[in-house]
Formats: C-alpha cells, sequence, structure tokens
C-alpha cells in the first residue's frame, strides 16, 4: 500500500510512524485512518521479528487535532439521518478495533508528541506505553468538537503508561 496521509519507516529494529497532514494538523481523515489500520496490520506480523518497537509521532509540529471535522460535516451535510447514524456507528467499530490493535501491538509503543495532541488526538497519544513530549509546545486536550463523539472511551483503554516533563530551553 502506498501511503499518502502518513509516512512509515524502519530503522535498525525500529518502525516510525508518522501522521502526515500537517496542513489539517494531522487530523484524523477516513483515509489516514485505512493507512494506520494497514501499518498496524504489518507491525503485528513483524512484532519482535524485524521490529522491536514503534514510534507514533506527528508531522509540522502537529501531533494530531483529533478527527476531521470538517470532512466529517461534509460527508453528513447530505446524507439522510438513518444512514449518517450507521456510517458513524461503523466508524467507532472501526476506530474500536484501531484501539485495540494499538493497545496489542506485542511491541513497546513510544508517543512523541509535538504539537496539539486534541480530542482523538489525545485518546491516540494515550495508546502509547510513554508518552514523551518532543517539544515545550506539546500539549494535551481531552475535548472534542461539539458534535462529535467524546474521547472518553478510548481514555479508558490506555496501556500502563508514563508521561515524561516537555523539554524546556
Amino acid at each position: 500500500m502506498t501511503y499518502q496521509q502518513i509516512q512509515f519507516s524502519v530503522d535498525a529494529d525500529v518502525a516510525t510512524l508518522t501522521l502526515d497532514r500537517p496542513q489539517a494538523r494531522n487530523a484524523l481523515s477516513i483515509e489516514m485512518r485505512a493507512e494506520i489500520d494497514d501499518v498496524l496490520a504489518r507491525l503485528r506480523a513483524e512484532a519482535g521479528k524485524t521490529v522491536k518497537a514503534l514510534v507514533l509521532t506527528g508531522a509540522g509540529g502537529h501531533f494530531c487535532a483529533g478527527g476531521d471535522v470538517k470532512a466529517q460535516h461534509a460527508r453528513s451535510a447530505g446524507a439522510q439521518p438513518a444512514s449518517a447514524v450507521m456510517d458513524a456507528r461503523q466508524r467507532m467499530r472501526n476506530d474500536q478495533a484501531r484501539i485495540l490493535a494499538l493497545t496489542n501491538p506485542e511491541l513497546p509503543v513510544i508517543v512523541a508528541v509535538d504539537g496539539a495532541a486534541a480530542g482523538a488526538g489525545f485518546s491516540l497519544a494515550l495508546m502509547g506505553d510513554i508518552i514523551r513530549p518532543a517539544s515545550a509546545r506539546s500539549s494535551y486536550s481531552r475535548s472534542a468538537a461539539r458534535g462529535s463523539c467524546r474521547t472518553g472511551t478510548a481514555c479508558t483503554c490506555y496501556r500502563g503508561w508514563s508521561v515524561s516533563s516537555a523539554p524546556r530551553n
């Protein structure tokens, strides 16, 4: 699979997954989620063999602003109510599967937060074993946009994690 919205590399047994939509503050689009799912499947197959750890980060001074709210509004604008509910329900099921895959990859996950980890991005950051601010501009917010799903469910699924202090200059 060719990735358009993430970067993925493996160097010296360490995989790096970079969210790469800085123009949208690395908001989680449906396409990005599918690419992340592909990487997680690859990692699960290679865990402990060619890959010993995963670093999760964001590009362009942003970790992840959460869900792609603009795309969510565009999708629901012309949809019938029942169709919109069913689509949202399927996305939530896919998100739950992704959370389980990220919390059980059979290798340590290090989250390097540079910029904001907000909404679903905050929940994504909590999936790591170690959460490391990558710069002084790192920030965390559990809040979600009005009308979107709350991130509380994912926040209760975190692994035994630790958060270290942001580097200060």
